[in-house]
């Protein structure tokens, strides 16, 4: 009887250059992913001090709620040199809001940061110069409506 012996093939450093290449290329393919995916999502939010701010969250979140309970919906447009914003109800109708204040800055840098005050043009329609360069731009809108109320919300928008 004439059996084929099998002569195990031995590990060289040819196959580790492989598997250290295939693994360090899955890690680096992952990390890439993970950071392309943070820089297009939202990117958090900042406080000076996170243990003081715990400490007024439920105050913070009910006023947040509040806020969102109302019908108030803001919409933004940039074009040379200008924001237009436009303060509506759901059904369309204009709010003439008063003392429109915004805070406006680019998320991964404090030194942009811009406060804006509106003027108003036109029932519900506001207008602010603003030096708005390309990119992910987030602030906080603030406005007191004709009840008397002061409304904010947090906004952001992105500029071609």
């Amino acid at each position: 009887m004439n059996e084929a012996t099998t002569v195990p093939r031995p590990f060289t450093g040819r196959h580790m250059l492989i598997i250290m290449v295939a693994f360090f290329g899955v890690v680096i393919a992952v990390n890439i992913g993970l950071a392309v995916i943070a820089h297009r999502s939202f990117t958090g939010l900042v406080v000076e001090n996170s243990y003081t701010a715990g400490q007024t969250f439920d105050q913070d979140t009910s006023v947040a709620a509040a806020n969102a309970a109302k019908d108030v919906h803001p919409g933004f447009a940039y074009a040379n040199g200008k924001l237009d914003l436009k303060l509506h109800t759901a059904a369309g109708a204009a709010i003439a809001a008063g003392g429109l204040k915004l805070t406006l800055g680019h998320a991964v840098s404090a030194t942009t940061d811009q406060v804006m005050n509106f003027t108003a043009v036109a029932d519900g329609e506001f207008v602010a110069d603003a030096k708005l360069t390309p990119g992910l731009w987030s602030g906080e809108l603030t406005a007191t409506l004709p009840d008397g109320s002061v409304w904010s919300r947090p906004i952001r928008f992105k500029v071609d």
